[in-house]
C-alpha cells in the first residue's frame, strides 16, 4: 500500500503529487493528444501537437504553409487541401494512420487502440532511449486497462 493510501485510511487528507506531474509528461500529452485527434480531427490544437510530433515530424515551417492553403478553414481541411495539392509524405501518411485507428477505435476497448497506436507508430521505439518516458507511457497503457476494468 502506497503512503497517500495510508496517510487517507488513516483520515489525514494528501493528493499524490506524482500524478499530476504524469499526465503532464510530453509522452503523455503527445498520446493524449494523437488519442484526442483520432475522436475528432477537427480540433486544431491536438491535431498541430500530432502532427509536430516525432510520429510525423511536422515543422512549424510546414504546419505555416498548411494553414495559409485554407485559412479560414480548420487545420484538418487545410491539411487535407495541402496534402492533395502538394503530395505532401507527411500528410498522406497521417491520413492513412487516421483511417487505420479510427477504424480500430470502433470495434476495440481503449487498452488495445493504444497497443496498436503504440505499435502502429513505432512510439515506445521513439522513446525507448528515455527510460522514464517508455514507463509513462507503458504506465498510461496500464491506466487503459484499468479503466475498462472499471478500477
Amino acid at each position: 500500500m502506497s503512503l497517500s493510501e495510508e496517510l487517507s485510511k488513516r483520515g489525514v487528507l494528501c493528493r499524490n503529487a506524482s500524478i499530476k506531474g504524469f499526465f503532464e509528461s510530453p509522452e503523455v500529452l503527445l498520446v493524449l493528444s494523437l488519442l484526442n485527434t483520432i475522436d475528432n480531427p477537427s480540433r486544431d490544437v491536438y491535431l498541430a501537437a500530432t502532427l509536430k510530433s516525432p510520429i510525423y515530424g511536422v515543422t512549424l515551417d510546414e504546419l505555416l504553409r498548411i494553414k495559409r492553403e485554407n485559412p479560414s478553414g480548420s487545420l484538418h481541411s487545410a491539411l487535407k487541401e495541402y496534402t492533395e495539392k502538394h503530395n505532401f509524405e507527411k500528410g498522406k501518411r497521417f491520413f492513412a494512420d487516421m483511417e487505420k485507428f479510427r477504424s480500430k477505435a470502433k470495434i476495440c476497448t481503449c487498452g488495445e487502440l493504444l497497443r496498436y497506436v503504440y505499435s502502429e507508430t513505432k512510439l515506445l521505439a521513439i522513446v525507448g532511449k528515455e527510460e522514464k518516458s517508455r514507463k509513462n507511457l507503458l504506465k498510461l497503457y496500464d491506466y487503459a486497462l484499468g479503466f475498462e476494468s472499471g478500477s
